[in-house]
């Protein structure tokens, strides 16, 4: 896992303090997983990840820098947790 501590918004990428899958959260403790970390922690495929979020059954990933996102690692625990039920209504 790698911890980062900035984060840059745009082009429909999201921000630190923002309205995330369960409303407004305080993201500025919560740590960054990048790609690789997200594979080994869900045991998914990069493609069956990027497929789950367009379907919008798999947390979506953060712009922090131009070609760089990261998942917030709060996010990703909370789809382990329950993968089945996950959802970002």
């Amino acid at each position: 896992m790698t911890a980062l501590g900035t984060s840059s918004s745009g082009g429909g990428a999201r921000s630190f303090a923002e309205a995330g899958t369960y409303g407004l959260r305080d993201r500025s403790r919560d740590n960054l997983m990048r790609l690789r970390d997200v594979i080994e922690r869900t045991k998914l495929s990069r493609t069956t990840i990027y497929r789950r979020i367009g379907a919008g059954t798999f947390p979506s990933s953060t712009k922090i820098s131009e070609g760089l996102v990261a998942w917030y690692e709060t996010d990703i625990n909370e789809w382990v947790a329950n993968p089945m039920g996950w959802s970002m209504t």
